[in-house]
């Protein structure tokens, strides 16, 4: 399912929790979606790289043959998703504050493209 269907649907269903049952719906509703996202981002704490569309590389817009390595992802097409971040295994945590001291280090040196 596509990351907008799945807000969406997110988004219908507790709607429709909240006006079947008041608050309670909402509450139950909300624990509903929030336990199946825990678990997926235990269990898939990486996702392709929207920017480079997972490949890793940048293309120029000007030049086609042209492209170089993805900053936002450091050329490697994948990256640590936003729940995976706060709720994942210790090396995920730790693979994501490496990554964003990587890229800091990286742009102070002027050598991030």
């Amino acid at each position: 399912m596509r990351k907008s269907r799945w807000l969406i649907a997110a988004a219908i269903i507790l709607f429709v929790a909240t006006a079947a049952a008041g608050i309670l719906g909402f509450l139950l509703g909300a624990i509903g979606l929030v336990v199946p996202y825990a678990v997926s981002c235990r269990l898939h704490p990486r996702t392709g790289h929207g920017s480079c569309g997972g490949t890793g590389r940048h293309v120029s817009p000007l030049y086609p043959w042209a492209n170089r390595r993805c900053q936002g992802c450091a050329g490697t097409g994948r990256q640590v998703r936003h729940g995976s971040r706060a709720i994942g295994t210790v090396p995920v945590r730790a693979e994501h504050r490496a990554g964003i001291a990587a890229r800091a280090k990286m742009r102070q040196n002027r050598n991030w493209r």
